[in-house]
């Protein structure tokens, strides 16, 4: 079958020459100037433009066909009944190409837009993968509804991010909490360290007074010292004279022994002159 976008001539519409007005007699024998929506003639044609041709050449044709068969023309002056008809196939044959080219170049804007839309899904899907691993800490490992893959839902998100931000409020407030209770920590502390700090100044005051008390002792240890080995020296001498006091009193004691044993024997010759004396 032949097509209307074909470059071939429609056969049977065609004498050896050829006398089928151009389409530019079509357009200004008054046939085909409007074109559709009422614009100049590069205006895109319309659905009631190629219905208003298509319904002419069908009308075109049965006008011919009823004129042949009923002999009302002559087989030489059919051409001249059937101009209208090759007009309005010109203008289909117009519009399918121009159609056949909007077709193409919408086909090339899809391809173009199906590129740049697979350019652009790898982009985003990269940017969702980027902005979903620095929004883990969202996620909660216990619930896998909170899994940012299985959220499909803007409001979902939303109700993701509204607890993510309730928890951290809750912690904020617990972390404010515990943050007064170290101030008071800290405040008791410092006032603890005060106190210590007055009890080191005092031991300070006290270890100070000490090494004085420690220094003057070590002085009079230095000067009892001194007393010790002059006594010391006194004692070795006390003790050479009373070791010689000790051999002259036994040496005393010989003689006082030796004495008395001639006492006793003088008092032996006494008692004797005495009885003697008597006797006489």
């Amino acid at each position: 079958m032949q097509t209307l976008g074909s470059t071939e001539e429609l056969p049977g519409l065609v004498e050896e020459d050829d006398v089928r007005p151009s389409i530019e007699n079509v357009e200004s024998s008054g046939e085909t100037t409007a074109e559709p929506g009422g614009g100049n003639a590069k205006s895109p044609p319309t659905k009631d433009f190629w219905l208003a041709h298509l319904e002419a050449a069908i009308a075109a044709v049965h006008q011919v066909h009823f004129a042949v068969r009923d002999g009302l023309l002559r087989r030489e002056k059919i051409e001249t009944h059937l101009n209208p008809l090759i007009s309005h196939l010109l203008s289909l044959r117009k519009f399918y190409r121009q159609v056949r080219h909007d077709l193409n170049e919408y086909h090339a804007f899809l391809t173009f837009t199906r590129e740049m839309f697979n350019t652009e899904w790898d982009y985003y899907n990269g940017l969702r993968m980027e902005a979903i691993k620095h929004l883990r800490w969202l996620e909660d490992i216990s619930d896998p509804s909170s899994m940012l893959e299985n959220i499909g839902r803007a409001e979902c998100f939303g109700r993701l991010l509204e607890k993510r931000f309730l928890n951290i409020i809750a912690v904020r407030d617990n972390l404010f909490q515990a943050n007064h209770e170290l101030q008071v920590n800290v405040e008791t502390l410092q006032k603890e360290n005060l106190d210590k700090c007055e009890v080191i100044t005092q031991l300070t005051a006290e270890h100070s007074d000490l090494k004085v008390d420690v220094e003057a002792l070590h002085k009079k240890i230095l000067d009892n010292r001194e007393v010790i080995t002059q006594l010391t020296a006194e004692r070795s001498d006390l003790k050479v004279d009373v070791e010689a006091l000790q051999k002259e009193i036994l040496d005393n004691g010989e003689v006082i022994t030796q004495l008395t044993a001639e006492r006793g024997d003088l008092k032996v010759d006494v008692e004797a002159l005495q009885k003697k004396i008597l006797d006489n």
